[in-house]
């Protein structure tokens, strides 16, 4: 039994007649997060509004991803999977150019990990979608130290990095304004509140009910946007493995 991640190639690469597959989503998502330090809110909407890049990832996996319209693992049964559309297209950031005010001309974006990895090479592909909106990204490779000081002292107005699953779909962490993992900055009585109920809600229901409206909350904020959720193959012989075993 072998696992690995799933592209087009690895599936196409299966000829032997006794090897068997099967697809499920891995457990984290690649995300965008902006920085409200750096970034106004009209901005965040315009760049969320820019970054469709399901043709980059699809030129080099193939159809082995998802890409959650909201910021959670589709791996939750409180996904919100009625939502069928992203929140912002690219009008965001056409009605964004059409305001008055000073307009962002550059930004940079920073990134923990290595040029060969498939975040990398859709960050460049987002690169050169604002390149032709007259927007320069300057791509900043780095470590997680070297991240979290960006983010302190405003150089990083962007960074992707992975958003793991947790126990449950809680979402504090990221999104109440003392959660430990808040590093955009953002801070709404709104979203405290409801961060605070869905961790402390009983049944399903009521905190799927509540999931949904922190997801909606939060795209208003515009603090981030998740661009992919890849899939994981499972890999077995017939001759040695019984599926069943594997369920």
């Amino acid at each position: 039994v072998v696992e690995t991640l799933a592209t087009a190639n690895a599936v196409n690469s299966l000829s032997n007649k006794n090897v068997r597959y099967f697809i499920n989503d891995c457990n984290y998502y690649i995300s965008l997060f902006f920085n409200t330090r750096t970034l106004d809110l009209s901005a965040r909407k315009a760049l969320i509004g820019l970054c469709n890049l399901n043709t980059a990832v699809e030129a080099q996996i193939g159809s082995y991803y998802t890409r959650p319209l909201r910021p959670i693992s589709v791996r939750f049964e409180e996904y919100p999977a009625n939502v069928t559309q992203p929140y912002y297209s690219e009008s965001a950031f056409t009605v964004y150019n059409m305001g008055t005010g000073e307009k962002i001309r550059s930004a940079n974006l920073y990134y923990c990990g290595e040029e060969s990895d498939l975040a990398y090479t859709v960050i460049n592909s987002y690169k050169e979608i604002l390149n032709q909106k007259g927007i320069t990204l300057n791509v900043v490779l780095a470590d997680e130290l070297m991240l979290a000081s960006a983010i302190a002292s405003g150089k990083a107005d962007m960074w992707v990095e992975a958003v793991y699953d947790g126990s449950t779909c809680d979402k504090f962490d990221y999104y109440n304004s003392s959660g430990r993992k808040n590093k955009t900055g953002i801070s709404s009585p709104e979203i405290d509140s409801l961060t605070s109920a869905v961790r402390a809600a009983a049944g399903y229901y009521n905190k799927a009910h509540m999931t949904a409206q922190l997801m909606e909350l939060v795209m208003e904020q515009a603090v981030e946007c998740p661009i992919y959720q890849q899939q994981k193959m499972t890999v077995y012989n017939t001759e040695t493995v019984n599926q069943a075993m594997l369920s």
